[in-house]
């Protein structure tokens, strides 16, 4: 579930990490390759039903894994996902991430159509402070655009700019614009993916 770190070390410049060979590509290859085929062939989801319960099962249990270990990884997003050559899905690139242990003044990291409404607050106001129970809400709402994107082909908040993707995270959060579901045919889904993205982030459920 999570990436392994099989080695490092370091010259007198730079330290270097070995990390395990997942040649399946990243999922954002897979969501562009398939978001190609969907067009083309009009089908009403990127992914299949059953890859997107696949994929989602997989991600959530790593995200238990670190939550339940006090890691939270704040840039989730497909890009920051692997596969093996047998499918299977790893976490990767842990540069955002932080310990739960203690309230921090928010830090803006992530990826623009993923990041949750708290974290743009962070970076707009340097005295936002996040408490520890509030953390894994940060990956959680990131969760729900990815649920989104393997089903449309994009994430909710995607929008031609990163700074217009914010305005539209903040926009949603003060109750102007709603999120345009219509696409996504599963009724499960759906609510599935309104749950993550709640504006109350200890109201998101996974």
């Amino acid at each position: 579930l999570i990436m392994k770190l099989l080695s490092c070390f370091h010259d007198a410049n730079y330290l270097y990490s070995v990390l395990e060979l997942c040649a399946g590509g990243t999922l954002y290859d897979l969501l562009q390759s398939e978001s190609t085929t969907c067009n083309q062939n009009n089908l009403s989801s990127v992914l299949e039903r059953s890859w997107v319960q696949y994929y989602s099962g997989q991600i959530l249990r790593a995200l238990e894994y670190l939550h339940q270990r006090g890691v939270v990884h704040r840039d989730l997003s497909p890009k920051n996902i692997v596969l093996t050559l047998k499918g299977e899905i790893k976490l990767g690139d842990f540069g955002a991430a932080i310990s739960t242990s203690t309230p921090r003044t928010v830090d803006f990291v992530g990826t623009a159509d993923y990041v949750s409404p708290e974290m743009i607050h962070g970076y707009t106001n340097d005295t936002t402070t996040i408490i520890p129970k509030q953390y894994p809400a940060i990956d959680l709402w990131s969760f729900g655009c990815l649920i989104s994107h393997m089903i449309v082909g994009e994430s909710p908040f995607h929008a031609a700019s990163d700074h217009l993707a914010f305005l539209r995270v903040i926009d949603y959060e003060k109750g102007e614009i709603d999120l345009d579901f219509t696409s996504v045919h599963d009724e499960s889904a759906k609510d599935l993916i309104s749950s993550l993205l709640s504006k109350e982030p200890l109201a998101r459920t996974g």
